[in-house]
């Protein structure tokens, strides 16, 4: 039972990423491990967390980074978007971007004739990142202390005996 399902999984694997392979411009997503895309390569979407790309020739489709840094070299581009999330973007001279550009918890350090033909969005500071993350956390960390205070209420109030009334007799 358990060598099937092993197989199923490694067969889903290899027909999910067989498209991808044999492709002329491959998505990439890489795990703690940098990406380099040189000059006269090019690449599709490119995702990567907690690595950083390096891009020296093109890239048609959209880039994302979350905990890495982004550093287009000169004459270098992204067609799509680019998002960079606990991170640095570095653009070269001449170098462009063909969508939008979100920069957040990181700087974006442009260059004067670095070309950007979407709209740029930079919340610099690692806090955005931490006020991201943590925010929806001391949500739930309110949520469960409420209810548990209500819970320890109710239990106070069932304890207390309920005041005894003289009769008269």
């Amino acid at each position: 039972m358990k060598v099937s399902a092993l197989r199923s999984c490694a067969l889903t694997c290899l027909l999910l990423t067989g498209g991808a392979l044999g492709a002329n411009q491959p998505d990439i997503v890489q795990f703690h491990r940098d990406i380099h895309v040189e000059s006269g390569q090019s690449a599709g979407d490119i995702s990567c967390i907690g690595c950083s790309v390096y891009v020296r020739g093109q890239v048609a489709g959209d880039v994302a980074v979350l905990l890495g840094k982004l550093v287009i070299s000169p004459s270098a581009s992204v067609a799509g978007n680019v998002a960079v999330i606990a991170g640095d973007l570095a653009g070269g001279d001449a170098s462009s971007i063909g969508g939008d550009v979100a920069v957040i918890g990181g700087r974006f350090r442009r260059p004067p004739d670095m070309r950007v033909n979407g709209n740029v969005a930079v919340m610099e500071g690692r806090g955005w990142f931490y006020l991201m993350v943590f925010a929806p956390l001391l949500g739930l960390v309110f949520l469960v202390a409420l209810i548990v205070w209500m819970v320890q209420l109710v239990r106070r109030r069932s304890r207390t005996p309920s005041p005894a009334y003289n009769r008269p007799a």
